[in-house]
This record gives C-alpha cells, structure tokens and sequence, in this order.
C-alpha cells in the first residue's frame, strides 16, 4: 500500500483543476490573507465568518503551516478570472488507508454567494477526487442551512443519517422571534441547552 504521504503528496500534484472559469488549486499563506478580508456574512449565515479575520501576520503563518502539515486534511481554494479565493473548501479527516474524506468545509465569498461558484467547486473537487482512485466524501451540515443541503444534493450528496448537536450559542435566546425563524424544525430541548438537527451526507464514486 502507497505510503499516506505519498498519496497525499502525488494528489496534490494534479492540481489545479477547472470547471469552466473556475480554477481551483492548493491554498497557499497568501490566500490567507484574502480569505481573511472577506466582508462578514450576513445572518443567519454569520456564524461561517472566518474565525482567523483576526490574526496578525506570525499568527497566520502558524495556522497555514499548521495545516500544511496535517497529513489528514487538504485545504484548496478557487479563482475565477481576476478575481482569487473566492471560495474555498477544506477536505478533512481524510483516511488515506481507504481513500476517503469524513468532513469537509466550503465557504463562498459572501459576495458571490448564488452564482452558482459552490456548486462549480464541488463538482470540479469531486471529478477530481474520484479521477484519482479515491473513496467516498462524506460530511455533516445543519438541517436549516437549506442553502447548502440543496448545493450538496446537486452535486450527488445524499443523506445517510442525522444525529443532534448543543448549541450552547442559543442558550437563552428566544427562538420566537423571527431572526430564528430559519430553526423552525430544526432544534429541540432536550438539554441544558437547545440542540440542532445536523444532516450526514455523503457522496460514492460510481
């Protein structure tokens, strides 16, 4: 068997990829910067803000080297024309003895989020994956951010179980009013604090 950081490293190699206008390559420190610049989303998408907006230079250096080296995780963005990092998408605890990834994260640019760039970037990461010998992705998605159930449906995903996740970020918010309109059906109390419904998906080659 293919040593995993061979694996790891002959994959990388086929980069970059494209769909269309879209290119898609291996993230580099510099898209650090980028992503970091982009503007807030707006709720009830606030919560995929990137956590690292914030860090200073040294701080960024660390999380991008941090990352280059964890051999279970590839983290990739995507160009379109002139415009770079628009989007990008993580593929995480990645089990290279079977060739497939558990998790994922993808963010578009809040700016152009609805152009049809998710969905370009999954499919492309998908043809790519699968091109390359490799098994099944698989991620889990809360149940109300319906935008992202769709896109992943569109690419293939399909749902293979549900399990409950603590929100403790929702502890004495009251879920009547209408800015948590969006978590109707989607959380329960059955705990310290209130739960929401997460979605397992995942996507088989062939």
């Amino acid at each position: 068997m293919m040593d995993e950081s061979i694996l790891r490293r002959e994959l990388l190699k086929t980069l970059p990829i494209s769909r269309g206008p879209l290119v898609v390559r291996s993230c580099q420190r510099s898209d650090l910067d980028l992503l970091a610049a982009w503007p807030a989303y707006p709720d009830p998408y606030s919560v995929f803000t990137f956590s690292f907006a914030h860090l200073g230079p040294r701080e960024m250096d660390s999380l991008h080297d941090n990352r280059q080296r964890q051999e279970d995780r590839i983290t990739l963005v995507a160009d379109h024309g002139l415009a770079n990092s628009i989007a990008y998408l993580a593929l995480l605890e990645i089990e290279w003895g079977r060739r497939e990834s558990r998790n994922m994260g993808i963010r578009v640019h809040p700016e152009w989020c609805g152009k049809g760039v998710g969905g370009d970037m999954l499919a492309a990461v998908r043809d790519w994956w699968f091109a390359n010998g490799m098994g099944a992705l698989r991620l889990d998605v809360a149940s109300s951010n319906e935008r992202a159930v769709g896109c992943y449906e569109k690419a293939g995903f399909v749902r293979s179980g549900e399990f409950w996740r603590e929100a403790s970020d929702l502890i004495g918010a009251n879920l009547a009013d209408s800015k948590w309109r969006f978590l109707d059906g989607h959380v329960r109390h059955v705990s310290r604090a209130p739960e929401v419904r997460f979605l397992l998906m995942e996507l088989k080659p062939g």
